[in-house]
C-alpha cells in the first residue's frame, strides 16, 4: 500500500517551481514532436511545469492548453510567458489525472506528456490514457516521454519502492518507471494505434544526467 497523497505532491511541485531553477529552453522532445503537429492545432500539455515546451509550441502557432497541478507553476507561467505567445496559450491549474470526459467540449489534435506520466501512480495511468483517447479528435496523437525501467536511477537504490516500478523519494515526490511493453500495451488497450516507440539514452542529457527514456507516440484511429 502506498503512502502518497495529493497534497504532498502539490506541495513538492509548488516548492520546486518556486525555486524556479528549471531550464527555460524547449526540450529535445518538444523539438522532435513539433513537425508532427499541424499549425493551429488544439494542443494539451499534461503537466507543463515552467512552461518551456508550452511556450515553444505556442510560439510555433499552435493553440496550447498548458495544465499543471502546481498553482505556483501556472502563476509563474502567466507572468513570464512572452506577450507575443499569449494569444496561443490557455492555462489550467488542475490535476490532469482527474480530468473528466465532459470537462472540455473541444477535442484536441495532440496531447503531450514529457516527464509527467512517471509522476503518477499505477492506477491513474490507465485513467489518463482513457480520458486522452476520448479527448482527442480522430487522427489525434498522444506523445509521451518518460523514464524507463532501464534507467540507472531505477536500480540506484535511492528511495523506497511503494508499488509496481514506483519509487518514493525523501524529497517527497514519486517516479513511476515505465516498462516499454507495458506502456505500449496500455495505450493499445485504450484503442490507440502505435506510431513509433523508442527506448534509449542520449535523448535528454542535462547536467550529467543521461536517463534511459521511453518515447512513445500513438494515434487515435487513422
Amino acid at each position: 500500500m502506498n503512502t502518497v497523497n495529493l497534497k504532498d505532491q502539490i506541495g513538492y511541485w509548488d516548492i520546486y517551481y518556486k525555486n524556479n531553477n528549471v531550464p527555460l529552453e524547449p526540450t529535445s522532445f518538444a523539438k522532435y514532436c513539433l513537425p508532427l503537429i499541424k499549425k493551429k492545432s488544439n494542443f494539451l500539455e499534461l503537466g507543463c511545469g515552467n512552461g518551456r515546451d508550452s511556450i515553444f509550441f505556442a510560439r510555433n502557432n499552435i493553440s496550447v492548453h498548458a495544465s499543471d497541478i502546481s498553482k505556483t507553476a501556472i502563476e509563474n507561467l502567466k507572468k513570464t510567458a512572452p506577450v507575443s505567445v499569449m494569444k496561443n496559450l490557455k492555462f489550467i491549474n488542475e490535476d490532469f489525472t482527474n480530468f473528466n470526459t465532459n470537462q472540455y467540449t473541444e477535442n484536441f489534435q495532440a496531447i503531450y506528456s514529457r516527464f509527467t506520466i512517471h509522476t503518477i501512480l499505477q492506477d491513474k495511468i490507465s485513467k489518463v490514457f482513457k480520458w486522452s483517447y476520448n479527448a482527442l479528435s480522430d487522427g489525434g496523437l498522444i506523445m509521451i516521454e518518460t523514464r524507463s525501467t532501464k534507467d540507472p536511477l531505477f536500480t540506484s537504490g535511492k528511495g523506497t519502492l511503494i508499488e509496481h516500478n514506483t519509487i518514493l523519494y525523501e524529497e517527497g515526490h514519486i517516479r513511476h518507471f515505465m516498462e516499454r511493453d507495458e506502456l505500449v500495451s496500455s495505450l493499445i488497450k485504450e484503442g490507440f494505434n502505435l506510431v513509433e516507440d523508442t527506448e534509449s539514452n542520449n535523448l535528454s542529457i542535462h547536467e550529467g544526467d543521461n536517463p534511459v527514456l521511453l518515447r512513445v507516440i500513438a494515434r487515435k484511429n487513422n
